[in-house]
């Protein structure tokens, strides 16, 4: 039967030979009943769906994806073959797939397998690859340091221990959250602009030879510390629930977005973050807070921490304030209410000693909304 199928396939591919329809091919194991592939290079492709009756044959487009499905009568396993001299995207996300190979395949420029249940993938043939996105699957090691054209890696969601990225300095997107990681040395990857490490369980993260770095997510590890004093595009910053003692971001000009809640945080400048618009730093050791050189501030959540006042005429664009379960007197209280400078907005004051006693009527005369209810901790 295999025979008389290749012969088939030497007749539609112009110029293509049986043994480049031999070597040009990529297998998965899929027990879905249901199931979904995206294709996209040029010349032709044949779907040999594993079930002995049917093949498909699709012109590829270098410049549009074939979405190509298919419904077994049932939902035994079965064995898909793609031949194709010159496919370089494939996409066969979530068709719960048990197995994937496309190591005679390196032709291969995108590979979108995430959503599946693989436990290995091999790209190590696959050196042509700029985007690989394998996340969400049951991978426990991935190997990329063949992958040196890479600029887009997601393989968060998995079950890996370590990831080499050393070799792959082109990447400019990494998200491996969600992962079991111990380290990660992003110290050869200087095009970095995202980068996601988020759930795992770094104790240290150095991103100092990452000059163009926009979003850093670390939030949920257990970082100890966090230097970004050389990340001057740094834009969003969500370090959250580590055990971060001190942060600096003085040399983040671009900074918009800081979210470092959860930590043991005690002193924070943000005397040079004009841009910030959103600060999350409750639940810190914070005394003193000045975000005087802040007038772009709209969210500013300050709540269990230990302040004793605070001033935020210079936030006249303030839309919401929480300073719940902090030391501030009526009097700071009333002094804070007295610096809303935005035209409205709502402030939360509840588990201040100056909750009971202090004037929301001053608040009010600002169009501010004056709120003393408890406010439960919402984590992202």
């Amino acid at each position: 039967m295999k025979n008389i199928i290749f012969l088939f396939f030497a007749v539609l591919f112009s110029g293509a030979s049986y043994a480049a329809l031999e070597q040009n091919q990529m297998t998965m194991t899929t027990g879905k009943d249901k199931v979904s592939i995206g294709l996209r290079g040029s010349g032709m492709a044949i779907i040999d769906w594993g079930n002995g009756t049917v093949n498909e044959t699709i012109t590829l487009s270098p410049s549009e994806i074939s979405i190509v499905r298919y419904t077994y009568d049932n939902a035994n396993v079965q064995n898909i073959t793609i031949f194709g001299v010159s496919i370089t995207y494939l996409d066969c996300s979530r068709n719960q797939l048990t197995a994937l190979n496309v190591s005679k395949n390196p032709a291969l420029i995108e590979l979108l397998c995430s959503n599946n249940w693989l436990t290995d993938l091999d790209v190590s043939n696959n050196t042509a690859l700029t985007i690989l996105r394998c996340f969400s699957n049951r991978l426990t090691s991935l190997d990329i340091r063949n992958n040196t054209e890479l600029t887009v890696l997601r393989c968060h969601s998995n079950q890996l221990t370590k990831l080499d990225v050393s070799r792959n300095t082109q990447l400019k997107i990494l998200w491996c959250h969600s992962n079991q990681l111990t380290n990660l040395d992003v110290n050869n990857n200087p095009a970095l602009t995202d980068l996601m490490v988020c759930y795992n369980q770094l104790t240290s993260l150095d991103v100092s030879n990452n000059l163009a770095l926009i979003d850093l997510w670390a939030r949920s590890n257990q970082l100890i510390s966090l230097e970004v004093s050389r990340n001057a595009a740094l834009t969003r910053l969500y370090c959250y629930s580590n055990q971060l003692t001190s942060l600096g971001v003085s040399n983040s000009p671009e900074l918009t977005h800081l979210v470092c809640f959860n930590n043991r945080i005690s002193v924070l400048d943000l005397r040079y973050n004009a841009a910030l618009t959103t600060l999350y730093c409750n639940h810190n050791m914070l005394t003193g807070l000045d975000v005087s050189g802040n007038p772009a501030m709209r969210l500013l959540f300050c709540y269990n921490n230990q302040l004793t006042e605070l001033n935020v005429s210079k936030n006249t664009l303030l839309m919401r304030l929480d300073t719940q379960s902090n030391q501030l007197s009526s009097a700071a209280l009333n002094a804070l209410f007295e610096s809303l400078s935005s035209p409205s907005g709502r402030i939360h004051i509840y588990n201040n000693p100056g909750t009971d006693s202090c004037d929301p009527g001053v608040a009010n005369d600002n169009s501010w909304t004056v709120d003393t209810t408890f406010l439960p901790f919402v984590p992202f």
